[in-house]
């Protein structure tokens, strides 16, 4: 009688803990405004917290159709030099995936045509 509840005890406690473990790390919606100083800072892109993930929401928002690539590199700073999503022209890591857990990264990648801005979304390697 006590091994079988130790056992359900144990077997519950486990379930509990992977479904905090997967509320905490999915959760997505952890969005802040865009900060140039922020985005661009070589210190803070690597937090635990990921700032760049957390904006990324809003920077879609200001890179609008059109704007030059120029502009898109005041805003953003230098792109991230990475093997990754060659075929596009400008990538920003952004950090971890959320969602379960990931070992994914999210990266911000965009693309020109005529020197506008085409395309710009959020993909994961």
């Amino acid at each position: 009688m006590n091994r079988t509840f130790i056992l359900l005890a144990l077997v519950v406690a486990a379930a509990l803990v992977t479904v905090l473990a997967f509320w905490r790390f999915g959760q997505t919606d952890m969005a802040i405004e865009f900060d140039r100083d922020l985005w661009v800072s070589e210190t803070r892109i690597y937090d635990e917290d990921y700032p760049r993930l957390q904006m990324v929401r809003d920077v879609l928002t200001r890179l609008p159709q059109g704007m030059s690539r120029t502009d898109v590199e005041a805003l953003l700073g230098p792109a991230t030099d990475t093997p990754y999503f060659r075929d596009h022209d400008l990538v920003y890591w952004l950090g971890q995936s959320r969602g379960g857990l990931s070992i994914d990264s999210s990266w911000l990648v965009i693309d020109f045509e005529n020197d506008g801005l085409r395309a710009a979304r959020v993909l994961t390697d």
